[in-house]
C-alpha cells in the first residue's frame, strides 16, 4: 500500500503543475476558448495521465488479489478507495475531453479523499502489524 500512496503522491504534485499550466493558459486566454486549453499543455500533463491509468490499473489489480484474503473491514477500505480511484480517474478522464469547469473542484475534491482513504488504510495496516508484534512478545 506503500507503493499506491507513493504513487498517489506522485500524481497530485504533478496534477498540481498540470493546474499551474491550465491557470497560466486560462490567464493567458483570458478566461475563453476552453476547448483549446487541453491543447497548449505540456509533456507533464501526458505523464499525469500515464501515470493515473497505472496507479488505476495496479490499484484495481491488486484489490482483485487481496479482496478475499484480508479481513472484512480492510476488504471494505480497500473498495472505497477503488470507487474514489474510478471515480477521480472518470473525473480526469471528463477534464480531459471537454474541461468543463464545474468538474475541476470535484477532482481536486476526490483526489483528496483518496489520498486520505490510503493514509487510513496504511495507518490501519501498521496499527494491525504493531499489535501482531506486540501479541508476539
Amino acid at each position: 500500500f506503500l507503493f499506491y500512496f507513493i504513487l498517489t503522491l506522485t500524481q497530485i504534485i504533478l496534477g498540481t503543475q498540470v493546474r499551474q499550466q491550465v491557470d497560466d493558459i486560462a490567464n493567458k486566454l483570458q478566461n475563453t476558448h476552453r476547448e483549446v486549453w487541453i491543447e497548449n499543455l505540456d509533456e507533464v500533463f501526458t505523464f499525469h495521465k500515464w501515470v493515473a491509468g497505472i496507479l488505476l490499473f495496479s490499484f484495481i489489480s491488486a484489490f482483485i488479489y487481496w479482496r478475499k484474503k484480508v479481513d472484512a473491514q480492510l476488504a471494505k477500505l480497500f473498495s472505497y478507495c477503488v470507487i474514489a480511484l474510478v471515480v477521480e480517474f472518470a473525473l480526469g478522464d471528463t477534464l480531459n475531453h471537454w474541461m468543463p469547469a464545474a468538474v475541476q473542484p470535484f477532482h481536486l475534491f476526490i483526489a483528496n479523499v483518496y489520498i486520505g482513504l490510503i493514509f487510513y488504510v496504511l495507518m490501519n495496516i501498521n496499527i494491525r502489524l504493531w499489535v501482531k508484534d506486540e501479541e508476539k512478545l
